[in-house]
């Protein structure tokens, strides 16, 4: 089977989260170059660069992909590798909780021995369609 992959809706909210501490640490680097503190500069510049880096590096790369019978969900630098048979169930859900997600559509996959991973493909019908295609299980409404 092909490898097939999905984006992550992307609800304002989420994107103005962080583009907002993007903003908020990219001011903190201006300060810091202006005022032209050295010692404390070097020792706070990288932990800023970060700052930015990690919300421009969720927002651009939050993916979800089937390849053969694993489903690999990306969070920027985070990644999980679920093979599709562990599975068990795959709920609609609201919620806000960290997740690689970038809205509060989401889908709760809960697989493995009590582990359950929250993700917001942008076609959610389409991405159940393809889950079960490769023998997982189908969305459940009420479990």
């Amino acid at each position: 089977m092909a490898t097939t992959r999905f984006t992550s809706k992307k609800d304002p909210t989420f994107i103005a989260a962080c583009a907002g501490a993007a903003g908020v640490c990219l001011a903190g680097l201006g300060v810091l170059f202006i005022q032209g503190i050295a010692g404390a500069g070097l020792m706070v510049a990288p932990v800023l660069l970060a700052g930015v880096a990690l919300p421009l590096w969720l927002l651009l790369a939050t993916d979800y992909r089937f390849e053969e019978r694993t489903l690999v969900i990306r969070g920027g630098p985070f990644q999980w590798r679920i093979r599709i048979h562990e599975i068990n169930t795959v709920r609609p859900t609201h919620n806000f909780v960290t997740a690689p997600a970038l809205s509060g559509d989401r889908l709760c996959i809960d697989y493995g021995d009590g582990k359950a991973l929250e993700i917001s493909p942008s076609d959610k019908d389409t991405f159940v369609q393809e889950l079960q295609s490769r023998g997982g299980p189908p969305l459940c409404g009420e479990c």
